[in-house]
């Protein structure tokens, strides 16, 4: 199922794509293109002898281009009416912080504020580097955490109040599948601190749960 056209443009950003031939191109591909879309457990993995600030680097852009297709899907009934602080239920609600200022807003304008901000962060060449033989900033780790944190904050708010909708355009599996594979990530490199996936505590520890190999009965041997 296609969801690119839904949410109109003013929701939608442009996907991000990389340069064919560099090594966040080849990055990506072994990021995105494992054959077992099911082994996240796997695909999250740094691969041998790469840099961890490229794999980042690679996984954020990627994680930012499909919350930005989760959000287009339910952009039409996440509005400043039916959405008027951005949260996840009675419990959590979300500030929007930038430059020592703490706001409160709706969902869709937390929301575009924070896809414009991730924009702006990864098309900075001080931050993301454009080319291989630059250095990352020091304080990039710090950066990316603050990127995935509020990411993390879109899926809590699509899942806690518009899974209705989600269900009802049969988008609930695509839903879970980017949310199982960001969990993955951001619990592998500890992005995000526990407390703050709270909100989704359940689904949580229902998409990390890994069936375990029964273990076959040996069989008494008789005594004759």
């Amino acid at each position: 199922m296609n969801f690119f056209g839904r949410g109109g443009t003013k929701t939608f950003k442009k996907q991000k794509r990389f340069k064919e031939g560099t090594i966040r191109f080849n990055l990506h591909k072994q990021a995105f293109g494992f054959q077992d879309r099911n082994d996240f457990k796997s695909m999250v993995v740094l691969p041998k002898g790469e840099d961890i600030n490229e794999w980042l680097a690679v996984n954020t852009i990627e994680f930012f281009n499909r919350v930005n297709v989760i959000y287009s899907i339910v952009a039409d009934c996440c509005n400043s009416t039916t959405c008027p602080k951005m949260n996840a239920g009675k419990r959590y609600q979300y500030f929007w912080a930038e430059k020592g200022k703490i706001v409160e807003t709706s969902a869709p304008e937390y929301i575009e504020k924070l896809l414009n901000w991730i924009e702006f962060v990864t098309e900075n060449p001080r931050i993301f580097p454009p080319t291989e033989n630059q250095k990352y900033p020091k304080k990039f780790k710090k950066i990316i955490r603050l990127i995935f944190k509020r990411l993390f904050r879109v899926f809590a708010h699509v899942y806690v109040t518009h899974l209705e909708e989600i269900r009802e355009i049969g988008a609930e599996d695509h839903l879970n599948c980017c949310y199982k594979h960001f969990l993955y990530f951001i619990t592998h490199f500890k992005l995000i601190k526990k407390k703050e996936m709270e909100p989704l505590q359940l689904i949580n520890s229902t998409l990390l749960k890994t069936k375990k190999k029964k273990k076959k009965k040996k069989k008494k041997k008789k005594n004759l």
